[in-house]
């Protein structure tokens, strides 16, 4: 099952945001999944070696199969949205573990060739990419963001500089390293 599988990659993982090298963009994206009769919610959202929220993103999905094809879409949201903001060098980070291998290994997941093909073909647009997998703490606020479609039914899809007020006091605590229990 999916969640044994990110489980088990708990020891590969980064537990707290980390900020990127000077020449790198970080992109953390995040996916909220609930049954294929609901809208599922992406969101991405990108920041410096400051730390400082560069944009963000959230879009709506209807009739998705499962938590894995909303978060391989997550990853093809981002990939499409930062190559087409003419980032060069980014470091995507998400809490699917699966995901990630999906994209790196796409021959393992042959029901999902087409949308990692399209996600590998956006990344190729890139000078450089990484693809890490985090644990929740250090993927908060694109979970918040993405959380925000199912759970308060925000179907509307943008993309915005900086970042959502609400979501301002974590990005700083990310931003300080200082974190607060909320």
């Amino acid at each position: 099952d999916k969640e044994d599988r990110d489980q088990d990659a708990v020891g590969d993982s980064i537990s707290t945001w980390q900020k990127p090298c000077p020449s790198f963009v970080n992109c953390n994206i995040g996916s909220s999944w609930v049954d294929g009769n609901q809208n599922c919610g992406v969101a991405w959202l990108t920041r410096n070696h400051a730390g400082a929220a560069l944009a963000h993103s959230r879009r709506s999905y209807s009739h998705i199969s499962s938590s894995l094809e909303a978060e391989l879409l997550g990853f093809y949201w981002a990939s499409e949205s930062v190559s087409t903001m003419r980032y060069e060098k980014v470091g995507f980070e998400a809490t699917s573990y699966l995901a990630g291998e999906a994209i790196l290994k796409p021959g393992n997941f042959p029901q999902w060739l087409s949308l990692i093909e399209a996600i590998r073909e956006k990344l190729s647009l890139l000078r450089l990419w990484s693809i890490s997998y985090v644990h929740r703490e250090a993927n908060r606020c694109a979970d918040a963001i993405a959380l925000s479609v199912t759970r308060d039914h925000r179907y509307a899809s943008y993309i915005a500089t900086d970042c959502p007020g609400w979501l301002l006091p974590i990005v700083r605590e990310d931003e300080s390293g200082i974190f607060s229990a909320h």
